[in-house]
Parts: structure tokens; C-alpha cells; sequence
């Protein structure tokens, strides 16, 4: 045997497998890389359903009920995942986890196109399932269980609006110590989503395209796909998850919310070699979801400084903020040399906050809050709640652009479908104002004219940070809104109907 031979060829093959595990998602041999999905528990396989499993029996008003128990010791949540589901109208699934006591009910309106349905985690080790039909109904419904995610370890809150108590994550409802940011991220939480690929969960952004349509498209890293055993048909979104800003002033302040989630999607582009993946989300979204889409850029210039919106471990939503200048490296993805802008050790990682499983495909914002890439891989994490000041890398979309001519293999075609050629786009809101008389106004950041939807009958006046007004306008209809000549900043608008009603908003001029 030539052991020299052996030996050097199994030293290339170590620091062949060290430089894949380094680059893909941050996955790595060391034990600070942490920026990969966020694993919460692992999967059983069940084939449970209506016919073999449970008993039915019939209430006094002639209902036809089916119950079933599930029970796992260990179990510290329980997630169902259903290869066949359809319920009839007028018939309601209801899940009741214990010991907790947490229930959640489920109708036709939970049907979807593929027939196929996941939960969000019950929190417990016992699930007690009550179907509930009129008997002329009781042959129509459709259940067949295909997986169950048993979770594991201390991994029990990823169902709740709760926090780890990790003294690395900054809460992305809280003061943020830059203007810009915190006007920004009040309207760009709402973007964040969620994403639970069956026993992981990952971080994707509702990004708008040059229709201004509201398509649910939704933009996140490729290693979420790859790194998952579930088809998208099964994934679950959520919305909205963040915290009440109570939680600034107390961290173990529970937030208790309707959870808003839609259940799964279709894969529309995505490249390994620039590490994304663009999907359309097919599940109902309610009107009244307060959501919002954001822009992006092409441009790569004076990004003065950036930050992170993301989901580690699944929590609530959390920040990340880049003070210096964005840095610009290069990663092998797949054998190919991409270019990244990369949260660089050199100046001491994230100034805020950090990112850890989970906030994998998590976008990165400029000064305008523009997304200019998603969250790739890195080094950056804690190490006994102590930000370990190591680095992340994002793929720049400018590369995942037109990078490789296929549709299905870049974000151009989806992004601009008009092919109007812009370089940037400003984000598409659908506010829900909670004050006044419903008025919200877009785009922002905003250029030379805000627009107000809807239009009204009117007066309104624009004031600097510190009070002074420098435009107004009394009984006008108001439908847009001059700024052109206001200096790049951040300004309050004033707006009062004809009736009364004040709304009062932050806006940023560009």
C-alpha cells in the first residue's frame, strides 16, 4: 500500500469537504457555523386516517364524530403532516394539544389545490384530533396522515411567539438606534415570512416585481430547498411573526396573536450557483393581513450601511444591522466563484444582533431598504450568548439577476415581468392604517411624489424630525403629494379629512 499516496489524498479530500461545508449555508465542521435551517424535531411515519384508526360515534344533534389520540413520551411538540386532506363544508377538524391545552380548528377554507395539508407545531407530547361532519357528509372528507414531526430537545417554542432568551438576538419591534432603519423595518417586518419545511424552518421576504401586482412571490436562500425532504406543496408560511414592542421593555413578555400562515407553494426559479429560490405562494391570504412587499436594487453602489430581518430558531422576528460598508467577497457555490456582499470579520461582524439557524435565505437591506441579497452562509453566532463577532455572506441579486439565461433559473423574467428594464424597485404595501380613516401612503422610501390610497377631501403638512413644518396645504383634494423639493431625509406626514380624522405617518425621501 503507497501510504504516502493515501495520505495525501485523504488530506485533499478533508479540506475539500471543510471548504463545501464552509461555503453551503454556513454548514461546517466548526462549531460556530450556524447559519443553516433550524432542525426542531424529526420525522415519524404514520398512515393513520378516517377508516383504520380512532372510532366514530354520533352526538345528539346527529353529527357524526371521529377521534383519535396521538402520543409520543419525549415528543416536546407535535406537527402533522397529511397527504390527503379535504374537508366538506359545515365539517371542522379540530387538534387539541396536551398538556398544554392549545387548539386549533380547521375547515374547507384550509383546502387547498394539491389536496395535501401541514400544521404548525402543537406544543406537548399528546394530540387528541376530533373530526366533526353531518352524516350525509361523513363519506366525503379526506385524512390520511403521511408524517408526524416529533419535536426534540429544548426546541419547544417554536410554535409560540416566545424568545430563547438569547442575549445575541436583538427583537426587530425595537428601537434599532438609526432613523432610517427603524422608519424602514415598521413597514418591512411585515415582508418577513416564516418558512416551515416540514421539521425546519428557514427565512424568506415577499419581494414586489415591476407589475405592482401583489403576486405572492417570495425570495429565499436554494440550500432551504435543498436541505429539505418535504416538497413545497407541504410547507407552511407565516406571517407577521413578531412580537408586540412590550418585549423591548421586557423580554419574557408573551405576545399572543392570531398566528397568520396559508399552506404551500410552487418553485418558480432557483439556482444552486447563486443560492436562491423564488416561489409563488398558493395558499388563501386574508385581505386584512397587514403585509408588505419589498423592493430591491441592482445597484451595488454607496451601500453606506444594511441590515437583516430574519427568523433564528424560528422565534419572532429579529434584527441584524451592518454600520460599516458592505464588503464584497467571493464563494464557491457548487464550483462556481460567485460574488457576495459579506458581513466581514474584519470590522467585528453584525454591530447588531446576529443570525443563527434558521435565518438562512433572509434578505439583506440597503439604506433604502431595498433587498440587495439573501442570506447564503457564514460563521456568525453565539458562543455562550456572546455574539462570537464572526462574519455572514449574502448572494447578490444582481447576480441571481440574469446570472444563468433560463427562466426558471433566474430571478429576471419573474422580477420585471414587463421588461421595463429598471435597476431598482421601491416596495409595494398593503397597510392597514390603525388610525384615521384607513389612509395609507406609498411608495417609500419615495422620490419626488407620495400617493395616498385612497384619495381624500382634505388638508395635510409635512414636519421635520424635530417639529418645524415646511409644506401644507388646507381644503384640497388630495390624491398625490409634492416632495420634489424636500432634501434626501426622514419627514412626518400630517393628514386630515374633510371629517376630522388624523393620520399621522413617517415617510423617507430619497
Amino acid at each position: 500500500m503507497n501510504l504516502p499516496f493515501l495520505k495525501s489524498t485523504l488530506i485533499i479530500l478533508i479540506c475539500f469537504l471543510c471548504m463545501v461545508g464552509r461555503v453551503f449555508a454556513g454548514v461546517s465542521f466548526s462549531d460556530n457555523a450556524m447559519v443553516t435551517p433550524y432542525a426542531f424535531g424529526e420525522f415519524v411515519e404514520v398512515s393513520d386516517n378516517l377508516k383504520n384508526n380512532g372510532f366514530w360515534k354520533i352526538d345528539q344533534q346527529g353529527y357524526m364524530i371521529w377521534e383519535h389520540q396521538i402520543y409520543f413520551e419525549e415528543a416536546t411538540s407535535l406537527t402533522f403532516l397529511f397527504s390527503e386532506f379535504y374537508l366538506p363544508e359545515n365539517a371542522v377538524l379540530t387538534i387539541m394539544s396536551m398538556p398544554s391545552g392549545e387548539m386549533q380548528e380547521y375547515t374547507f377554507r384550509n383546502n387547498t389545490a394539491s389536496k395535501v395539508f401541514s400544521t404548525l407545531p402543537f406544543q406537548g407530547n399528546k394530540a387528541v384530533l376530533k373530526y366533526k361532519v353531518p352524516i350525509q357528509y361523513k363519506d366525503q372528507a379526506r385524512l390520511q396522515f403521511w408524517k408526524i414531526v416529533k419535536g426534540n430537545g429544548n426546541k419547544s417554542n417554536i410554535g409560540l411567539k416566545t424568545n430563547s432568551g438569547n442575549d445575541c438576538l436583538v427583537d426587530a419591534v425595537c428601537i434599532a438606534e438609526n432613523e432610517t432603519i427603524d422608519v424602514l423595518k415598521e413597514r418591512l417586518i411585515h415582508s418577513v415570512v416564516r418558512i416551515m419545511t416540514g421539521n425546519t424552518f428557514c427565512t424568506g421576504t415577499l419581494i414586489n416585481n415591476t407589475a405592482n401586482d401583489g403576486r405572492m412571490l417570495l425570495l429565499t436562500a436554494n440550500h432551504c430547498l435543498e436541505q429539505s425532504n418535504i416538497p413545497p406543496e407541504f410547507w407552511v408560511f407565516g406571517f407577521n411573526f413578531f412580537n408586540d414592542d412590550e418585549v423591548c421593555g421586557d423580554p419574557d413578555f408573551e405576545t399572543f396573536k392570531e398566528l397568520q400562515f396559508a399552506n404551500g407553494a410552487k418553485l418558480l426559479a432557483n439556482n444552486p450557483n447563486s443560492d436562491f429560490a423564488l416561489f409563488e405562494i398558493l395558499g388563501d391570504i386574508n385581505p386584512n393581513w397587514d403585509l408588505e412587499w419589498a423592493g430591491w436594487s441592482l445597484n451595488d453602489v454607496n451601500i453606506d450601511f444594511s441590515f437583516s430581518l430574519h427568523h433564528p430558531l424560528g422565534e419572532p422576528t429579529k434584527i441584524s444591522i451592518e454600520n460599516d460598508q458592505l464588503v464584497e467577497g467571493i464563494e464557491a457555490f457548487f464550483g462556481t466563484d460567485i460574488v457576495t456582499w459579506n458581513i466581514s470579520e474584519r470590522g467585528s461582524g453584525w454591530e447588531t444582533g446576529t443570525t443563527l439557524q434558521g435565518s438562512s435565505g433572509a434578505a439583506l437591506f440597503n439604506q433604502k431598504g431595498q433587498i440587495i441579497g439573501q442570506l447564503a452562509g457564514g460563521e456568525a453566532g453565539c458562543n455562550s450568548s456572546l455574539d462570537n463577532d464572526l462574519g455572514d455572506f449574502y448572494s447578490k441579486i444582481d447576480r441571481s439577476w440574469d446570472f444563468d439565461l433560463q427562466i426558471d433559473r433566474s430571478l429576471k423574467s419573474w422580477l420585471d415581468p414587463e421588461g421595463t428594464g429598471v435597476k431598482e424597485m421601491n416596495s409595494l404595501s398593503k397597510e392597514t392604517s390603525r388610525q384615521g380613516e384607513g389612509i395609507s401612503i406609498f411608495p417609500t422610501p419615495a422620490i419626488d411624489t407620495l400617493i395616498l390610497s385612497p384619495s381624500i377631501q382634505g388638508s395635510y403638512a409635512v414636519y421635520t424630525m424635530n417639529g418645524v413644518r415646511i409644506i401644507s396645504n388646507n381644503n384640497t383634494f388630495i390624491k398625490t403629494i409634492d416632495i420634489s423639493t424636500l432634501s434626501s431625509g426622514i419627514y412626518i406626514l400630517e393628514i386630515i379629512s374633510k371629517s376630522g380624522s388624523k393620520t399621522i405617518q413617517k415617510f423617507i425621501k430619497n
